[in-house]
């Protein structure tokens, strides 16, 4: 074998020598970590969000009265601990979810899809190129959508809806909180963090919603591939 066939980042358009059936992992299993792990994401950012609706009420306070520096500083700390929650279970979820998208498309090679636009490889690898990743990760989970359609199934006809939207969510949440955090880095007085945390909540919010339409994609893509694997 040479290197260019060795290498899974070798070319987007490389072809994917096909495994046959022996070579299917049912993406299920991953599928069950992936789901377990936005079901915590979305309990924290809910935390994360009640902590957000208080802390605004003590900086109202606070500029009210400026009779409550303690807690303010007791806000601080807790804010930190939840965003610092977030954040490692953030990464986790994306380690999670990176495996499974990847495990399904390699997926692909055993569901007699014929030949295939990408590498299991580009699958993952495109989320990480700018600007690329505003689409071509759409687009990889497009080719794995139709490729694990089931033939004569009716009740998946019209569910481009699912990738759509799970997609659209993503990148919404993506930019905002993008934005929150340009806010954040320029706020400069109380005032200024007050004007934040209705942006911060809406953004919260939103990565919630992402996470559950996610979550539904993950489950629904799964059980395609399972089914259809089935079917052969």
């Amino acid at each position: 074998m040479n290197n260019e066939q060795q290498n899974p980042y070798a070319t987007p358009e490389a072809e994917i020598e096909s495994g046959g059936k022996d070579y299917f992992i049912n993406p299920v299993k991953r599928a069950s970590l992936t789901i377990k792990a936005f079901y915590a994401v979305i309990a924290i950012q809910t935390v994360y969000i009640l902590v957000q609706l208080w802390r605004s009420t003590t900086y109202e306070e606070y500029l009210a009265t400026e009779s409550n520096y303690a807690t303010l500083e007791k806000g601080d700390l807790i804010e930190m601990a939840t965003a610092g929650t977030l954040l490692v279970a953030t990464l986790c979820l994306v380690i999670f979810f990176l495996r499974w998208f990847h495990q399904c498309y390699k997926n692909l090679s055993s569901l007699e899809v014929g030949e295939l636009d990408h590498t299991p490889g580009w699958a993952v690898g495109w989320f990480f190129v700018p600007f690329a990743n505003l689409v071509k990760p759409y687009s990889v989970a497009h080719e794995m959508w139709h490729s694990s359609e089931i033939k004569g199934d009716d009740e998946d006809k019209d569910s481009n809806w699912v990738v759509i939207s799970w997609w659209l969510f993503f990148l919404l949440s993506s930019f905002v909180d993008r934005y929150v955090l340009r806010k954040t880095n320029k706020a400069e007085s109380l005032e200024d963090y007050l004007d934040i945390v209705p942006i911060d909540i809406a953004s919260s919010l939103i990565s919630i919603i992402g996470a559950i339409l996610a979550i539904n994609f993950v489950k629904r893509l799964s059980q395609r591939q399972a089914k259809r694997f089935e079917s052969l």
